[in-house]
């Protein structure tokens, strides 16, 4: 994200300030934004901080909460699973594209779809023991 930041910066800075030309500023923000969307997909899910619709969950009561996160974190594991899987063959096709700018292969910037769907991976197995396994305030008794 700092990258990110920086790498605008430099681009207004030099567009509108400084007769540089340097041309690969939007390039770069425009890779460093996919990046940096696609990992915060992770840490979303590590907080359960995702979107998603409360009404229905919060009318359950715990055991039915636990069945329902259990449901959902299966669908959202399988989906990124898939992602990850056809991810590496983007990631593959990638590495034969070359982007205008740079002139660099688009293995890395396509990367960024594999890693991201490895790290949701690991990230909802690691939220749905965490949630599986602690008690609910509605369980717990004085």
């Amino acid at each position: 994200m700092t990258l990110l930041v920086l790498d605008v910066w430099l681009g207004i800075v030099v567009r509108y300030l400084l007769p540089i030309d340097i041309t690969f500023t939007e390039e770069a923000a425009r890779y460093l934004m996919i990046w940096t969307a696609l990992l915060a997909v992770s840490s979303c899910i590590s907080r359960r901080d995702h979107i998603g619709v409360l009404l229905l969950f919060e009318s359950l009561s715990a055991p039915y909460r636990s069945i329902l996160l259990l449901v959902l974190d299966t669908i959202g594991f399988i989906f990124f699973t898939i992602l990850f899987y056809y991810g590496i063959d983007f990631a593959v096709i990638g590495a034969n594209r070359y982007s205008m700018i740079f002139g660099m292969s688009k293995f890395l910037p396509f990367l960024s779809v594999p890693v991201a769907a490895g790290l949701a991976c690991i990230q909802i197995f690691l939220v749905a023991i965490r949630d599986q396994t602690i008690t609910l305030p509605e369980e717990r008794h004085p």
